[in-house]
């Protein structure tokens, strides 16, 4: 559970790298290998010299470690414990060698004549020419990175592997044969570390979390086991194993299904896009090493703070006397929060240069109470600074959202205003637009700015302002249903004038009789009705929207309140007869419709504000054709 349920391991069981086939090879060979004396016979020894010869075809960062694996089958072919040369040398001895060697020998000669062939030199560096990144001093930030960056380090998605190096600490107390075989687990893994951590790209490039060093985890099963068994029963120390566990396998639940799985992926900026899931309003990631962002030197101590606040919390749970499992959990839990509760007290007072980055709310593009926002469901909200409690209404204008120069750096994938993307809820908005007094527009005066809803199509809506330096431009508008998708265009020279853009809600639709609608990709507005598109079937144009013959569109239809007359939807199939088909909640109309001609379908319900529609068509062409 510890290993198959960790993040690391479980999230590179499906990808195409060889870090589970490499995994398999190395667990099959030590454990064949851990079991040798001089007495062995040929045919299991074979079976570890094969598994030591593919190890560097999958991979050339698993060579190092498979000399390891082979040294360690030697040694118990040849050396007793403690060290001591086996009393003779005996046929069964010699052939197993021998299978051993063999094989591996030459697979290792036809891995350097591959890369000769290939490349003309026999080293494994020869493809990367003059950009090799291999180099011992790497290691200093690549082995304590492998371990405990905040992005990629396998304790931070997994800390149950802490258990490891107790473990490991066990078995070479335990002596014997534990402690040979702690020596030998040690000497494989660190092959592995060692090589992983003296390339520059440490982390593995693209990659889930860990990955580099999946192909030894299988061997920490054993120091693991011996940890938990030198734990007694009830004891704070089992309970503190049990929430390292159920923390590690958490955190891999969280990566797979929070945000459909996007957790998993790291923009190796220095935090980690868990920590900023957990906790999006405090820089929890400031509280964690990064060996990306930092110095090796300042990632080191935050590292060692950790390591210093893990040692002080297992001693104390050691020592804590504990008579029922009930007990031991409570004291686990206590002692591990209140360690945490330490490190995030003395973190913020060491060394940060450069400082990571810390959280811009002004950034935000949604706001979690205006989506749940509902008079009937939460007629009450508690203003913190001074504390007090109002009415839901008064806290609508206090929901505000916005953009300055700089402080989002993603592009969107439509060009908007200083990239502010907004998702809102249905409502009535205000729009304050901040003229920049240093930076004034070439020529004062009149102005547009257009209102993008959805990132497909043309815009909403278009307004002119008047742009005076460092005045503020109003203007309203208003949104029938949710919307992902909201920004504001203008044009380079305006966008350079803007010091900022606010959005204030003026009213928001209850979330329990808003129309639920897919996402809207697309907005049109055709005399006083207003047409959302959920799909990519259409393309609306100022004069109305083009459909896709054969396929069913989905859209919202949105008409004022004021609205007594009937909506009629006027349909022409082009130079081509076709067939149409419009439905909405419980009606349904169907027309023939003749070339080159105009054909008018009323509506059903007019006194209905908003309504969702589908349309499918027979038939078609292309417009450039025709």
């Amino acid at each position: 559970m510890a290993i198959v349920g960790s993040a690391p391991f479980l999230l590179n069981t499906f990808t195409v790298y060889p870090e589970i086939v490499a995994a398999l090879a190395t667990i099959v060979g030590f454990t064949i290998a851990s079991s040798f004396d001089h007495t062995s016979r040929a045919s299991r020894a074979l079976i570890v010299g094969l598994a030591a010869a593919v190890l560097p075809w999958l991979s050339t960062k698993y060579a190092p470690m498979s000399a390891a694996l082979v040294a360690v089958a030697m040694g118990r072919l040849w050396l007793r414990w403690p060290l001591t040369v086996a009393p003779a040398v005996s046929p069964n001895g010699l052939a197993a060698t021998g299978a051993i060697v063999l094989p591996y020998v030459l697979s290792l000669a036809a891995w350097f004549s591959f890369f000769y062939a290939y490349w003309g030199s026999p080293f494994p560096q020869a493809p990367y020419g003059a950009m090799v990144q291999t180099d011992l001093e790497n290691v200093v930030f690549g082995v304590p990175g492998l371990l405990f960056d905040q992005e990629y380090g396998l304790l931070a998605y997994a800390p149950v592997y802490i258990l490891a190096a107790t473990g490991l600490a066990a078995m070479w107390r335990g002596g014997h044969d534990e402690r040979r075989a702690a020596i030998e687990i040690t000497l494989i893994v660190t092959a592995l570390l060692m090589t992983v951590g003296a390339f520059r790209i440490w982390w593995g490039g693209s990659a889930s979390p860990g990955r580099p060093l999946v192909s030894g985890l299988l061997l920490l099963g054993t120091p693991i086991a011996v940890a938990f068994r030198s734990a007694p029963r009830a004891s704070a120390q089992r309970a503190a194993q049990h929430l390292l566990l159920w923390l590690s396998i958490g955190v891999t639940l969280m990566l797979v299904f929070a945000q459909d799985g996007m957790l998993i992926v790291n923009g190796r900026d220095g935090s980690s896009t868990l920590l900023a899931y957990l906790s999006p309003l405090w820089e929890a990631w400031t509280l964690v090493p990064s060996f990306i962002h930092h110095e090796a030197g300042t990632a080191i101590v935050h590292s060692l703070v950790w390591l210093a606040a893990a040692a002080i919390a297992a001693t104390a749970m050691r020592r804590v006397r504990t008579r029922a499992a009930g007990e031991a959990a409570l004291a686990a839990l206590g002692i591990t929060g209140a360690a945490v509760i330490v490190v995030v007290l003395i973190m913020p007072q060491l060394p940060s240069d450069p400082p990571q980055p810390v959280l811009d709310l002004r950034a935000r593009g949604r706001l979690r109470a205006l989506d749940a926002f509902d008079r009937v469901a939460r007629p009450h909200g508690v203003i913190y600074d001074p504390w007090r409690t109002v009415s839901s209404e008064d806290l609508i204008p206090m929901l505000t959202l916005g953009v300055e120069p700089g402080a989002r750096r993603d592009v969107q994938p439509v060009r908007v205003l200083h990239n502010g993307r907004f998702s809102l809820p249905a409502g009535r908005y205000r729009m304050d637009v901040q003229w920049s007094g240093r930076n004034p527009l070439p020529a004062r005066g009149t102005q547009e700015i257009a209102l993008q809803v959805g990132r497909n199509g043309p815009p909403l809506e278009t307004w002119s302002v008047i742009a005076e330096p460092g005045q503020v431009a109003h203007t309203e508008f208003a949104l029938p249903v949710d919307a992902g998708f909201i920004g504001f265009r203008g044009s380079p020279e305006l966008e350079r004038s803007i010091a900022s853009l606010a959005l204030t809600p003026l009213d928001i639709v209850d979330r329990g009789i808003r129309l639920h609608t897919p996402p809207v990709l697309a907005a049109s507005r055709y005399v006083s009705v207003t047409l959302l598109f959920h799909d990519e079937h259409t393309f609306p144009e100022p004069s109305g929207f083009w459909t896709i013959p054969g396929r069913q569109t989905t859209l919202t239809l949105a008409r004022p309140s004021s609205l007594e007359r009937p909506t009629v939807l006027l349909l022409h199939p082009g130079p081509r007869p076709n067939h149409v088909v419009v439905t909405t909640y419980g009606w349904r109309g169907e027309m023939e419709l003749v070339p080159g001609l105009h054909s008018s379908l009323p509506l059903p319900d007019a006194t209905r504000e908003i309504f969702m529609l589908s349309i499918r068509t027979a038939a078609g062409f292309v417009p450039s054709e025709l």
